[in-house]
């Protein structure tokens, strides 16, 4: 009975407004993907002096993986970093792939299965 007074929301309407929020690189994130030797090497240089350490968290590890990337990619040469920027602003984001949930007997081990 009472589930038939709830309003029902479908839950994939929630989901798609989330899963489909993309986030527009820039031109360090364009340079970082295209490059990942270089921009790798000079990024980890970057984070020792930022202070990273071995065994830190990824917590931690995060925000000052993001500042080293940024600042490695500002010793690039002026005319790479607007060659990088100008592939990030020409980037357009792609239909997120839909994946569909397929419930299975709850009495099985994999109670969810995604294909």
């Amino acid at each position: 009975m009472l589930a038939l007074r709830l309003r029902k929301i479908k839950a994939t309407d929630i989901l798609d407004l989330l899963i489909q929020r993309v986030r527009k690189p820039s031109g360090k994130d364009v340079w970082r993907h295209e490059c990942p030797e270089v921009a790798g090497t000079m990024e980890r240089e970057e984070m020792f002096t930022l202070g990273w350490k071995e065994g830190m968290s990824r917590q931690e590890t995060l925000p000052i993986q993001n500042s080293a990337r940024a600042q490695a990619f500002r010793r690039l040469p002026a005319d790479d970093q607007k060659k990088w920027s100008e592939k990030a602003s020409k980037w357009k984001p792609t239909e997120p792939t839909p994946y569909v949930h397929r419930f299975v007997d709850m009495s099985s081990e994999n109670i969810c299965s995604f294909i």
